[in-house]
């Protein structure tokens, strides 16, 4: 691991994002919630996505352990194409960080 004791504290945002293509009897549109029949997916699916990116860790090697500040997951169905489901996460922390790169 990198020593970093002496480097400063710095805020990061990580944002990722996904489309799946689903089978069109997969998914059921009813109101504003897009949920498969008898099933919460979309809500299952944010639970799940936030309990990884707190895993973070101890699923990529060599990885710090970060506290995270900020965890958002949405998903929702790409317009007039319901076949689609678009996942976007994004993550906020402020650690120190061993990196030289700068944005």
């Amino acid at each position: 691991m990198v020593d970093v004791g002496a480097k400063p504290i710095t805020h990061r945002i990580a944002r990722r994002k996904h489309a799946y293509v689903c089978r069109r009897r997969s998914l059921v549109r009813s109101g504003a919630a897009d949920i498969a029949p008898g099933r919460p997916v979309f809500d299952t699916a944010i639970v799940a996505g936030v309990m990884a990116a707190k895993r973070t860790s101890q699923l990529i090697p060599f990885c710090h352990p970060l506290a995270l500040e900020k965890c958002n997951n949405r998903h929702r169905l790409r317009p007039r194409r319901e076949r689609v489901i678009v996942v976007r996460c994004r993550v906020e922390v402020r650690h120190k960080t061993a990196s030289k790169w700068k944005r």
